[in-house]
């Protein structure tokens, strides 16, 4: 499972919202999601702060890591990264 979070201040929602998207594509190009019933979207309220947590569930562990770890480093809105490979989480 690979969960991301992009949390900012409200007035940049709408920016949280499109590298969601923009990342979204990207995971779909890259092979990364297979199956768009295995993708989850919410959007929640994380200590006054606007969040849009992505979940993929039942990806590769390894490309996981990669497309997490590449992700955070193209975006400074991504909070935090979470694959969970195995039932042990790495929080990147």
């Amino acid at each position: 499972m690979l969960h991301v979070a992009c949390q900012t201040e409200s007035h940049l929602h709408t920016a949280c919202l499109k590298m969601c998207g923009d990342m979204k594509m990207h995971a779909y190009d890259s092979g990364l999601i297979h199956n768009h019933d295995l993708t989850r979207e919410e959007t929640i309220n994380i200590g006054g702060k606007f969040a849009v947590i992505f979940t993929i569930l039942d990806v590769d562990c390894d490309q996981s890591k990669d497309f997490a770890s590449a992700a955070k480093q193209m975006s400074t809105l991504i909070d935090h990264a979470i694959v969970n490979c195995g039932g042990k989480p790495t929080v990147l």
